[in-house]
């Protein structure tokens, strides 16, 4: 029994390396350079559903098209200092 295991952990083992496989992160995934460059932005619409679209799509139909950066809808946020928020809202952002 002992040795079936150490034959087949011995014909398995080199197998182990083939699933580690190494990329490399595409530039700017972390916004590093403070823009959308590198990013694929899209356009589209849902169609609607719910009790206002009584003849709607069910499910929902989603198209999109890519567009580059549009001003409004692709847009980076910079970091808040929390001075925009309400007291209760500086509170749960402190943990006060």
């Amino acid at each position: 029994m002992i040795r079936r295991l150490l034959i087949w952990l011995i014909l398995i083992s080199p197998l182990t390396g083939l699933a580690q496989v190494v990329t490399e992160c595409p530039q700017n995934i972390g916004f590093e350079l403070a823009s959308l460059n590198n990013w694929e932005c899209y356009i589209g619409e849902i169609s609607g559903t719910g009790e206002r679209f009584p003849n709607g799509n069910r499910p929902a139909a989603i198209s999109l098209i890519q567009s580059g950066t549009v001003p409004g809808q692709h847009t980076l946020i910079r970091r808040s200092t929390g001075e925009e928020y309400s007291n209760a809202g500086r509170s749960l952002l402190l943990g006060i």
